[in-house]
């Protein structure tokens, strides 16, 4: 009997047009989703590896001529025994793509995964100036597979089921069904599965073709794992939305009474809900505004012609194992520029620690909240699959700050010292490697963004159920006739069974 309302209902939908142009419409949009993702995602990527390989070809030029004895200074090229040279060229901490990064680029075009590392403060560096974007590009987001899969699959979900129920009563077939030895619940839980499993099958096949050939690397386990999860979302989030079409065709109202409900609830679940909460997050936990991060700068206002050789006097006098054992007067601006960053780093330091609390607290409140609407979990676990995360981005910041620490630590010495760099010298200048989260914390992530729609969408079903079980969707008249065609079936059995004896 399912099998017969299976293939009814696939007969149904082969012959609408309507869905074979649903369907083109649908492929168009992840094709290009992922090949817009995948050309931004490839062109960070080759712009970051660039910086890091153009760094560590500076470096070994440096000590390459260092080892020749070449120390005069060239147009492009230091003096590579001169530590405030060295430490003042631009070093950098870069965040590494996500096998999947192309499939939600999250806020990684805002939160910029490259930090320039020096002896200087960052407003001295040029590693957050790399890639601006146009800001109207930066507020409205990036077209990319998280976005079709977030805000344009539930409505061709909707479109594929609004009227799951409603159609057959309306045609008149459901009194026909029913008169069959099958439930309303069944038959609508048949047709509601069969339908789903046609979209989920589509956009998977789709969305893993752009996937594999947008890959880098298609050896790489990690990137399997990676499109298992993708695929395991997917079919968690797709399952919620045909839920709710199910409950909604239970109340027993028209096509178009449905289409209408399920539209707001669209409305409501994927754009006002997420507005909602997000203007809620922003206002408990405001960020530092940008004018505390300019009167920091603006703070250190000393004439260094004026305050540097008191500046370097302090300073020796604080830290008398740095004091050098020649004169350094020839260098007492250096220093004092030098001095003078290192404390406009301090100070920006506060600052910025005030942002990172906030941001923590903020990604906090979301992942407790985020059962409220399926489309904020649905973001968190895309973002956190494709490795653009607030979370993974938090840790990446706090690993640049490290590395700009290990930085200072190895070249102020030297600077303050005024002593020569020598090639050996080169083999303790850090280099940044970035530590990810552990599998345990990263999976217990995920785990409950999917733990929230799973809830959820078992919650629809089971009131869904509930109510086809209780279900009028059949007036008087209608379940008059389907009573008869029931005694009629029924008749026509008692006669094939005497006739046969």
């Amino acid at each position: 009997m399912y099998s017969q309302i299976i293939k009814n209902d696939w007969k149904n939908l082969i012959g609408d047009r309507s869905v074979w142009l649903v369907a083109l419409g649908l492929a168009l949009l992840l094709g290009y989703a992922i090949y817009n993702g995948a050309k931004w995602s490839g062109a960070q990527s080759q712009l970051h590896q660039t910086l890091v390989q153009e760094q560590q070809q500076r470096f070994t030029e440096a000590r390459d001529r260092l080892t020749r004895g070449e120390t005069k200074p060239q147009p492009g090229q230091p003096d590579p025994s001169d530590a405030y040279a060295i430490g003042t060229s631009l070093a950098y901490a870069v965040l590494p793509s996500s096998p999947l990064s192309f499939t939600s680029i999250g806020q990684s075009d805002l939160l910029r995964p490259t930090v320039g590392v020096s002896v200087l403060s960052k407003q001295r560096t040029v590693a957050d100036k790399q890639g601006f974007e146009n800001p109207l590009v930066l507020l409205a987001g990036r077209f990319d597979l998280a976005f079709v899969i977030i805000y344009l699959l539930p409505l061709v979900v909707l479109a594929f089921s609004f009227n799951l129920l409603s159609a057959e009563r309306e045609n008149g077939t459901l009194q026909l069904v029913l008169s069959q030895p099958v439930s309303l619940a069944r038959f609508g839980v048949a047709k509601l599965l069969h339908r789903f499993a046609i979209v989920f099958l589509f956009v998977s096949a789709v969305s893993l073709i752009g996937m594999v050939l947008s890959a880098l690397n298609l050896s790489s386990s990690k990137f399997w794992s990676s499109v298992l999860m993708w695929l395991v979302a997917v079919f968690s989030y797709t399952l919620f939305w045909f839920a709710l079409a199910l409950l909604v065709n239970s109340f027993g109202h028209s096509s178009a009474t449905n289409a209408v409900a399920l539209g707001g609830c669209w409305i409501v679940l994927i754009l006002v809900l997420p507005s909602l909460m997000n203007a809620a997050v922003t206002s408990i936990y405001p960020m530092p505004s940008r004018v505390e991060e300019i009167n920091a700068i603006r703070s250190v206002n000393l004439d260094m012609r004026r305050d540097g050789a008191r500046l370097v006097s302090e300073f020796y006098q604080d830290h008398p194992e740095l004091a050098p054992r020649s004169d350094v007067a020839d260098k007492s601006l250096t220093l004092a520029y030098v001095t003078i960053q290192q404390d406009l780093k301090r100070r920006l330091a506060t600052v910025e620690d005030r942002f990172n609390a906030q941001l923590e607290r903020q990604q906090r409140t979301v992942e407790r909240t985020r059962f409220v609407s399926p489309a904020i979990a649905m973001q968190e676990i895309l973002n956190q699959i494709a490795g653009t995360d607030t979370s993974r981005y938090q840790l990446f910041r706090a690993q640049a700050r490290a590395y700009a620490e290990s930085w200072d630590a190895v070249f102020l010495p030297v600077i303050y010292r005024n002593v020569k760099l020598a090639p050996e010298d080169y083999d303790s200048i850090p280099r940044f490697t970035f530590y990810p989260q552990t599998p345990a914390k990263f999976m217990a992530g995920i785990g409950v963004g999917f733990a929230s729609i799973l809830a959820l969408t078992s919650v629809l079903f089971v009131f869904a159920g509930l109510r086809l079980k209780r279900s009028r969707l059949l007036d008087q008249r209608d379940r008059l006739l389907s009573f008869t065609i029931i005694r009629a079936n029924r008749a026509g059995s008692t006669k094939t069974q005497v006739s046969k004896v």
